[in-house]
Parts: structure tokens; C-alpha cells; sequence
């Protein structure tokens, strides 16, 4: 594990907590201290885990006897270039060099690896990796379909949901679909539609328990009813067309950036309650139900 941020200290809970042997690697003085505090949290008192993890003192100490390497360095383009050519001089070619980086794409992680591009891939968690199941395992250009299988099962076993998209595209498939809605609720705020906290309850008591049950695909199949998409498609095709000529354009320049801060602070958002959160649950149980009913019709 090198880089021990926010995503890397999930990853290495993640291990963990699947029986892995884990070694780790951070440049900054603190990670350590901050690396433990994360784990007992997440995982209980450190006996459970502390046999199997491993503070490495350098980058090379980290790789040695690995089968895997999963890098969670910094995303500026010259930051990563030099880690990953760092990680292909120190990785034996077997090891796999797995990036979790939200922007690059694998073929440009792959040009940064002189010595064995073909083994560098994008696998790319939702934070906190250890709590979301979601993995997008990207392949690059060179990327061989033994490698790509191999990489896939390794997610797969840690009990993780894989999807492996076909082209490669800034930002995956993930962040773009977050991006799209962060852009329409950055917009919605600007303008004071609504208050922050409301555009939250949006999403959490309202679009995020629908699409925990059932994506967008599986909507429009169930909101088809016995026409299923194709009815369903052709009832909406029109509004959505006219609502997609009136979504936001949104620039997030340094005007923008100072109006969304300043629709936070008006209304700051919150977690969910614990009795929120119950209700959430029971609503979301009851709609997986009628769900898997209307799919049986």
C-alpha cells in the first residue's frame, strides 16, 4: 500500500480485514500514528491485525515479496508519473501495480512504466474503499486479458463488486456520473432553489434509496410496466429531452467555488440521524420489496 491518505488507509483495511499480509509505505512523518488510530477504528484493538501489517521504511522495503502493489499517491500529473516509474523500478515484473487514481487514465499510468507497462491497471474505489463494494478495474492498451482476469479476481474475492468499462474515459464511469449530479446540486444551491441541507434529503430520502434497490437501467424497465424500457423510453423521451437542454452550465471557477461555500455555510449539511437512518433502512427494505415484486410481474 503506498500512500497512506483517506483512500489508502480504507484500502488497507480493507486487506486486512480479508486476512491479507499488508505492507505500507507514506512519505509523511504522521502516517503511522494516523494509520493506526483509522484501523482500530475500523477494525477493533490492534491483535486482530497488527501481525499481518507492515511499516515499511521506503518505497522498495514496501514491494518486496508483494503480489500486488495498490498506489494511492497524489493526482498531479508529475507527482504520479514519478511514483509510478518509482514502482516499476522496485517491483519485480509479477507484482502488479494497481493505481487508484480518479483521473488518469491506465494507458497514460502505463506510459509512465518504461520497464513493465502491460502490468500497471486502474483500480478505482468509491471512499471509504472499505466500506463501498464498488471497483472499477480499468485496463490500459497494453494491459493483457491474462493480467486484466488476474486483477478482476483479486478485487472479486475481497468481496468487492467489479465492473471493468471497455474505453477509457477521464474519470471512469463512476466519477462522471457523480460529476453530472454534482454539477445540477452545486447549481440548484448557487441559485437558492434550495438549501443544502434539502438538496441532501434529495438524494438520501428520495433518488439515493431508489437507485440502492434498483440503477437507472432497472427504473426504466420496472417504470415501463408491461411495455417495460421500450414504453417507458418513449413516454419520457420527450421530458427528458427538454430537461437536459435546461441543465446547468456550470464553470467551477473561483466565483463559483466562493457561491457553493457560501450556500454551506448558510445551511450547513449533516449526516443522517441514527433514527433517520433507521427509517432510511426500513424505507429502503421496503422498496427492495416491491422491486423484486414488480420484476416478477
Amino acid at each position: 500500500m503506498i500512500g497512506l491518505g483517506v483512500i489508502g488507509a480504507g484500502w488497507v483495511a480493507e486487506f486486512l480485514g480479508a486476512g491479507l499480509q499488508v505492507r505500507c509505505f507514506d512519505t509523511s512523518d504522521d502516517a503511522a500514528a494516523r494509520l493506526e488510530s483509522f484501523l482500530t477504528q475500523a477494525l477493533g484493538s490492534p491483535p486482530i491485525w497488527r501481525e499481518r501489517l507492515h511499516l515499511a521504511a521506503s518505497l522498495e522495503d514496501a514491494v518486496e515479496g508483494v503480489d500486488l502493489v495498490q498506489e494511492n499517491g497524489p493526482e498531479a500529473a508529475q507527482a504520479k508519473a514519478a511514483l509510478i516509474a518509482s514502482l516499476d523500478a522496485a517491483a519485480t515484473s509479477r507484482m502488479l501495480i494497481a493505481s487508484s487514481t480518479s483521473g488518469h487514465k491506465p494507458s497514460d499510468l502505463q506510459a509512465m512504466a518504461p520497464r513493465h507497462p502491460e502490468r500497471v491497471f486502474v483500480a478505482h474505489p468509491l471512499n471509504p474503499p472499505h466500506l463501498i463494494p464498488l471497483v472499477e478495474v480499468v485496463p490500459g492498451a497494453l494491459t493483457t486479458p491474462s493480467l486484466l482476469a488476474q486483477a478482476v479476481g483479486f478485487y472479486t474475492s475481497l468481496g468487492k463488486r467489479v465492473v471493468v468499462p471497455r474505453h477509457e474515459r477521464p474519470a471512469h464511469v463512476a466519477n462522471r456520473l457523480q460529476a453530472a449530479l454534482l454539477r445540477e446540486a452545486f447549481a440548484i444551491a448557487m441559485e437558492g432553489t434550495l438549501d443544502v441541507p434539502d438538496i441532501d434529503a434529495v438524494l438520501t430520502h428520495g433518488l439515493a434509496l431508489r437507485w440502492a434497490c434498483a440503477g437507472p437501467f432497472a427504473l426504466t424497465e420496472l417504470g415501463g410496466g408491461s411495455g417495460k424500457s421500450r414504453a417507458m423510453l418513449s413516454r419520457l423521451g420527450p421530458a427528458l429531452n427538454a430537461w437536459w437542454q435546461d441543465l446547468s452550465r456550470l464553470d467551477l471557477d473561483d466565483r463559483a467555488r466562493q457561491a457553493v461555500l457560501e450556500a454551506i455555510e448558510r445551511h450547513p449539511p449533516a449526516a443522517c440521524s441514527d433514527d433517520e437512518l433507521g427509517r432510511l433502512i426500513a424505507s429502503l427494505r421496503r422498496y427492495q420489496a416491491f422491486c423484486a415484486a414488480a420484476g416478477d410481474d
